[in-house]
């Protein structure tokens, strides 16, 4: 399922934080319906940050289109084996290859049936004119797309999650994975957290319940997009027993310390390229501390990826980059003295790796009347132009940063804290890379001493 959904964000299909994916698939429990399968779906999730929500056909179910179309291929990739090539002189593209090693290595028989399969002639079936036209431009399946998938490609092999837990509705037997048919997991929840039901409900209730937008600082179970949701159609027939509930996918026992970690950094693999694809130069960004805090900068340049391995000094304690690991140049932004979410521009530098970056592009609002001013406590004159008369050198200092901060509003902070609680579901001990003991790193100090931080540190839970 990466690979489909990395074509789809390739083709420009895929937004990140705005599309959501449906995934039609049987009940097969030892594939798609286990807990190590909805976990690696949050996994999915998080890297691409989309909702995907999995329904899962009854016991006994039908055949639909696609039962259909994979019969056709298997049919066809049957007559292929039967028609190999021959040196005829003769074009045999059209024709599978007769032999099974190619200069000295085995030859992968799957990429042999790919080539034929995405052959523009027979990829998206077959072209309809005349009286079949309206059936071909109304059909259900418009695109084939075919991979292979090598051994060496597999990941996460040694995964173990354990059995999800759910709260008994009714009384009886069946209340468990294998009894819910309806699986969706959203970015907003994280990984290893997803929404689960009974049975998946198309009505325009519940697809405008699922479009509510997140509530920074509610519990998952409060939040109104996953609610109890009685205007739903079939709540005259659940009656309460189709409510989403969200649950907690957990490591098993088996599953080794390494494997999470491999999960874990995955994850932030794929977030920093996200971060990467949205910074810009001279836009605001926000940054995760070690103490569960975040600070302001500038973006100075673009994301770009470091040569060999390096070590952040100006950090206590040092970070370890690795080589070819995305970063990006800034400049700090300061805490204003006595105005809480105020911040004044310097020209500390700093690196940042763009794992730890929790907003690439942050709006900031300058000082305004009457919407906006700094706070009164605080600042008796709160706008510019202050009165400079007397006023001792330091005052001055703090009045001309006065006069360049800017606010972050209240929705954005909140919103940072949101993300900052989802990034603690992915924290691991990066022992193997700090345990070096750097002498073949480079250092690398961008600022004379680690004082940018202090002031500019937010984790706040409310702003005036």
């Amino acid at each position: 399922m990466r690979n489909v959904l990395q074509n789809l964000r390739e083709r420009g299909l895929l937004h990140e934080n705005v599309s959501a994916v449906y995934d039609n698939t049987d009940g097969c429990c030892s594939q798609y319906r286990c807990a190590t399968g909805v976990f690696l779906l949050t996994v999915l999730s998080s890297m691409f940050k989309v909702c995907i929500n999995r329904q899962v056909h009854a016991p006994g179910h039908g055949k639909d289109e696609v039962d259909g179309l994979n019969a056709t291929t298997k049919r066809f990739l049957c007559e292929k084996m039967a028609t190999t090539q021959k040196d005829d002189g003769r074009d045999n593209t059209n024709r599978m290859a007769d032999w099974a090693m190619e200069g000295g290595a085995e030859k992968c028989l799957s990429a042999e049936a790919v080539r034929l399969l995405e052959n523009p002639e027979r990829k998206d079936g077959v072209e309809s004119a005349g009286k079949y036209q309206k059936r071909f431009d109304n059909r259900a399946v418009t695109e084939r797309h075919y991979h292979v998938l090598k051994a060496s490609d597999v990941q996460f092999d040694n995964l173990k999650m354990e059995t999800i837990k759910f709260k008994n509705v009714r009384k009886g037997k069946h209340n468990g994975l294998g009894a819910r048919y309806n699986i969706r997991t959203d970015p907003d929840l994280g990984v290893g957290f997803a929404a689960i039901r009974r049975i998946p409900c198309a009505c325009d209730a519940c697809f405008d319940q699922l479009k509510i937008s997140w509530e920074p600082g509610t519990v998952p179970n409060e939040q109104p997009r996953y609610k109890q949701n009685k205007e739903c159609e079939l709540w005259p027939v659940f009656d309460g027993h189709n409510d989403w509930e969200i649950v907690e996918i957990r490591r098993g026992v088996d599953t080794p310390d390494e494997e999470m970690e491999d999960v874990y950094a995955t994850v932030l693999e794929s977030i920093a390229d996200v971060m990467a694809s949205e910074i810009e130069q001279q836009k605001i960004g926000a940054v995760s501390t070690v103490d569960d805090k975040y600070y302001l900068l500038k973006w100075t340049t673009l994301p770009y990826r470091i040569e060999g391995d390096k070590l952040l000094t100006e950090y206590d304690p040092p970070i370890h980059v690795k080589d070819g690991e995305l970063v990006c140049e800034g400049e700090y932004l300061e805490g204003l003295l006595r105005a809480k979410g105020w911040y004044y521009p310097t020209t500390i530098k700093t690196v940042v790796r763009l794992q730890q970056v929790l907003a690439a592009d942050i709006l900031m609002s300058p000082i305004k009347s009457p919407d906006n001013l700094l706070p009164r406590g605080g600042w008796p004159q709160r706008e510019p132009p202050f009165d400079l008369t007397g006023k001792k050198a330091e005052r001055l200092a703090q009045l001309q940063r006065a006069e360049r901060s800017t606010k972050i509003s209240v929705a954005d902070h909140s919103e940072i804290l949101e993300e900052m609680r989802r990034r603690q579901l992915l924290d691991y001990d990066e022992a193997e890379e700090t345990e070096d003991d750097g002498e073949d790193d480079e250092e690398v100090s961008t600022s004379g001493d680690d004082n940018s931080q202090s002031e500019s540190d937010s984790s706040d839970d409310d702003l005036p």
